[in-house]
């Protein structure tokens, strides 16, 4: 008796890990399930099962147990599979121009497949509804880093996509292709588009407008062995520079997810922030002298100090008011991202050669290379 009660009280305060998986909104996949560091991604199957039941130790057998089969029969019911496994969206163009929103008229066809459900997976060393936050957390900061570390040379990711697209825990954030397929059912399509009228004394117009779905292939933007393994790493790590990656993927993500230029310049502006700069705080001299530095050429360096200039000048102004949407266009933001995607780089193969182990050492390093002390390789 006594040894059950010391196996039971060492359970409490000892309680190990703790295994949690959902089904993810707005995604597909292609392929096989994949384990990035902790966590497993894919979708719903007897693989992917395999690759989470290697999360644990073995001789745990929590993981051996009939509701987890119950889990996942509920998640493909709950799905409305149809059959079909390839994705399946539309792209078209409004009377603007804007991708993904489409017009017809009074009408609302609907041509919907629903993919096969993406579950992720990790562990956790927390319990109950911290872990699910935990695990929450870890799904939100792998999407982000893969967004900003994948090398879309296909120009397949667009970086200009509504919010609510966007890949979330099942349940929490709608599945929009789901919801198309559920309300094309009923008489209540109308609920998902916007009855517009327009009146003026040279037109008079009604028409039905809704955005269509648009899931994003998580296989794609995972699909990078080096990518999978630069994710692994930054989430592995607590120092200085691991850190400030993640502080930057999540706001290179926010503009991601931002239908308006204006908004994704101010986020693109912190996360270059998060990427050079200090938690002191620095001028924007100080900072543009740092992106120069993550430069390896020191003819280039210059050149670089003032495109950052250029782009924090605009970030502030817009910050402050002084800029209207209409002067910060697409193609400046294009320039942004790219610049975030390549200090990102620089600050990787910055924290290679020199392993800052804190705060101050990124400080030493970025001063040694401004005197010329310490010289990239």
């Amino acid at each position: 008796m006594r040894s059950i009660i010391t196996n039971r009280v060492t359970r409490l305060v000892l309680p190990g890990i703790t295994v949690v998986a959902f089904a993810i909104a707005n995604a597909t996949w292609r392929g096989d399930p994949l384990r990035i560091g902790e966590a497993v991604l894919g979708t719903v199957g007897q693989e992917w099962l395999a690759l989470v039941k290697d999360l644990v130790p073995s001789g745990e057998t929590f993981l051996d147990h009939e509701e987890l089969d119950r889990w996942l029969a509920d998640i493909e019911k709950s799905a409305c599979e149809t059959g079909a496994q390839e994705e399946h969206h539309l792209h078209a163009e409004d009377e603007d121009g804007d991708q993904g929103f489409r017009q017809c008229g009074n009408h609302f066809p609907m041509d919907v497949s629903i993919p096969k459900p993406v579950v992720f997976a990790t562990k956790s060393r927390f319990q109950q509804g911290r872990s699910v936050s935990h695990a929450n957390e870890r799904f939100n900061e792998i999407v982000n880093l893969a967004l900003l570390l994948h090398s879309d040379d296909t120009g397949t990711i667009r970086t200009s996509r509504p919010a609510f697209d966007r890949p979330a825990r099942r349940g929490v954030m709608l599945d929009r292709t789901a919801i198309e397929h559920a309300i094309a059912r009923t008489n209540h399509v109308g609920e998902l588009a916007s009855n517009t009228l327009i009146c003026s004394a040279i037109n008079l117009h009604a028409s039905h407008s809704w955005h269509q779905a648009q899931p994003l292939n998580l296989a794609e933007v995972l699909a990078s062995t080096e990518a999978r393994k630069q994710i692994e790493d930054i989430l592995s790590q607590n120092a200085p520079l691991s850190r400030r990656l993640r502080i930057a993927a999540r706001w290179y993500s926010q503009a991601h997810w931002s239908e308006q230029d204006i908004d994704a310049v101010l986020s693109l502006g912190i996360a270059l922030d998060a990427l050079v700069g200090d938690k002191s705080g620095l001028p924007t001299s100080a900072l543009a002298e740092r992106y120069g530095l993550l430069e390896p050429k020191p003819n280039n360096r210059a050149m670089r100090s003032s495109e950052f200039r250029e782009m924090y000048q605009v970030r502030s102004a817009v910050a402050h008011g002084s800029l209207t949407p209409t002067k910060v266009d697409f193609r400046f933001r294009e320039k942004m991202v790219a610049a975030v995607r390549w200090a990102t780089q620089r600050i990787i193969a910055f924290d290679a050669q020199f392993a800052p182990a804190a705060d101050s050492d990124v400080r030493t390093a970025f001063e040694n290379l401004r005197w010329g002390t310490a010289t990239w390789y």
